[in-house]
């Protein structure tokens, strides 16, 4: 039977963890901006006499959420940043 790991090997693997979750969501938060990129672009293609209609507004919603997304992502990888900084000094059990 292996021996159980310590509570400080057991931070580790929390904080690797992070590290490996932060790369993954800047990962996708780079598709979310190249989708972003892409609506601007047809954004600014649609002619100037159809700006007003059902599919400029869709288009224009769609760049919204996706700033939105976007924004919510740099949150998450603040809050890793933030967690993987704390750190913790466990007490022995004795003395």
């Amino acid at each position: 039977m292996g021996k159980t790991k310590s509570r400080a090997q057991r931070l580790a693997d929390v904080k690797e963890a992070l590290s490996g979750a932060r790369s993954e969501i800047e990962m996708q938060q780079g598709i979310v901006e190249e989708l972003k990129d892409e609506m601007q672009e047809w954004l600014e293609s649609i002619p100037e006499n159809l700006q007003g209609g059902s599919k400029y507004q869709a288009v224009e919603e769609a760049i919204s959420n996706l700033e939105e997304m976007y924004s919510n992502l740099d949150d998450v990888t603040s809050a890793i940043d933030s967690a993987d900084g704390i750190e913790v000094d466990f007490p022995g059990m004795f003395g």
